[in-house]
């Protein structure tokens, strides 16, 4: 199968800091003067100013301007090395992107879009065993019940749906011939009762493309076939 559901390039959006007025000498807190206050506002400030300035040109900038500028943060969050590693898919530098998936997994193991994204620039290396891993990695993040993650209250204006993930992980399958173990993923998909019709169609086609090759496959052939 040659169609793979993947999120557009987006990026992250600044979230401001807070500040303390008050310091911390010997683990005893003691009040500043006003003319200390205002020197670690203006301080505080102009490094806020800096980095607010490195976000704003990195959303501005083509991908391999923006990856400088989010490399000039001095906050190394899971979310900058997402969007490091996103400008770098979108440069097609795959390698270097799942690189920084890597680091971002490293200090939030939970961020399934980052995982999700992953298994996405695997698959287009046709690392489909490596793709087949991240993908159900991305599944097993989704809480009992829930079949969807809004990144929406983190800057993110993404929906990550449990059913593109199983799409995904099916058309991951099928290019290694598992198509018992992709059926059973599409079926999974197509239960949720949310699905847009041009998805709902993606899984329809999918599923009649399965059955054509359990079909055409022998039993001892099928049983042979492990699940990664």
């Amino acid at each position: 199968p040659s169609i793979l559901f993947l999120i557009s390039g987006f990026r992250l959006y600044h979230s401001n800091h807070s500040s303390s007025i008050m310091d911390n000498n010997n683990n005893n807190n003691k009040a500043l003067s006003p003319n200390e206050i205002k020197k670690r506002m203006l301080g505080q400030a102009f490094e806020e100013n800096e980095d607010l300035q490195n976000w704003k040109a990195a959303l501005e900038s083509d991908p391999r301007k923006a990856i400088e500028h989010y490399k000039k943060l001095k906050e190394c969050s899971a979310k900058v090395y997402f969007n490091i590693a996103m400008e770098f898919r979108n440069l097609k530098e795959y390698e270097l992107a799942i690189d920084y998936f890597n680091k971002s997994e490293g200090l939030d193991e939970y961020f399934a879009v980052s995982i999700f994204q992953r298994a996405n620039c695997h698959f287009v290396m046709q690392n489909f065993h490596s793709s087949i891993i991240d993908y159900t990695k991305t599944l097993n993040i989704f809480q009992k019940g829930t079949t969807e993650i809004d990144y929406r209250n983190m800057g993110l204006y993404f929906v990550l749906t449990k059913s593109e993930c199983l799409y995904n992980r099916a058309v991951a399958l099928c290019c290694l011939n598992l198509y018992h173990r992709a059926r059973d993923d599409i079926l999974e998909s197509l239960s949720f009762g949310d699905l847009k019709y041009g998805r709902k169609f993606l899984l329809e086609d999918l599923l009649e493309e399965c059955d054509t090759a359990l079909g055409n496959m022998n039993e001892n052939q099928i049983c042979s076939v492990s699940y990664i």
